[in-house]
């Protein structure tokens, strides 16, 4: 101040501060590009992950498909047989059983990326509002599709438990067929001749055969219809997926 610099002091004070400030704001620059950069990577990583979810349904789907066309199949043969003036019980026996194979598996769509984003607090990640959507409706829908169908193969499992007369609609020779009688034991020739299949019954099983195979066939337009809502979001993030941002 003795010497008369103190401008100079100043000028030089001040462009100390505005460099450093600079300084902090290219920093921040740079941290918000890396940050948005690492962030858009792991959107793009989420893409994949739902897409390989929604790839195991589509997988689930094809698999869950072929049993249900091998399902109606025998149901048509059960029938068949049934409309027959000498009914076969052990073919009979047979196709009944196939004709409702693994109904007990209750379908749910795959959410395991979907679970693990929402469990970390991370949604806000999915930054586009129309594959968001477009995932939300899908497992809406494939949810409600599911559920139909699981609901369907309960009622027909019922109605296949239910019935009472094993020994008149040929369970003896479906036993007989899964090496389930020990014949040290049990007279298989015996409980045969105690059946009584008759117009009743045969009435009674073709009642069960058109509910077999009412059911078997309305699941496979389920199944179809759930294949056009898989096709759709997994178009959308295959797209997703494959984008460089």
């Amino acid at each position: 101040m003795e010497t008369g610099k103190t401008g100079k002091y100043f000028k030089y004070a001040i462009g100390e501060i505005v460099l450093v400030v600079i300084g902090i704001l290219i920093a921040l620059s740079i941290n918000n590009w890396n940050q948005s950069r690492i962030n858009n990577i792991e959107e793009r990583d989420y893409y994949c992950k739902f897409l390989d979810d929604v790839r195991q349904d589509h997988e689930m789907l094809n698999e869950q498909r072929e049993v249900a066309k091998l399902r109606l199949h025998h149901s048509n043969k059960l029938l068949q047989n049934l409309q027959n003036d000498n009914v076969d019980l052990a073919d009979l026996a047979n196709d009944m059983k196939l004709s409702v194979q693994s109904i007990n598996a209750n379908l749910e769509p795959t959410k395991t990326a979907f679970e693990d984003l929402k469990s970390s607090g991370s949604l806000k990640i999915i930054k586009d509002d129309v594959i968001k959507n477009k995932l939300s409706n899908y497992y809406s829908n494939a949810q409600g599709i599911m559920n139909v169908i699981n609901d369907n193969y309960a009622a027909v499992g019922e109605r296949f438990k239910s019935n009472n007369d094993r020994l008149s609609t040929g369970w003896v020779y479906l036993i007989e067929d899964q090496d389930g009688f020990d014949t040290t034991l049990v007279d298989v020739s015996k409980l045969k001749a105690l059946s009584k299949f008759n117009e009743t019954i045969k009435t009674s099983m073709i009642n069960d055969a058109l509910a077999y195979l009412g059911t078997n066939s309305r699941n496979l337009y389920h199944y179809n219809t759930l294949e056009t809502a898989i096709k759709n979001i997994e178009s959308a993030l295959i797209i997703k997926c494959n984008t460089n941002d």
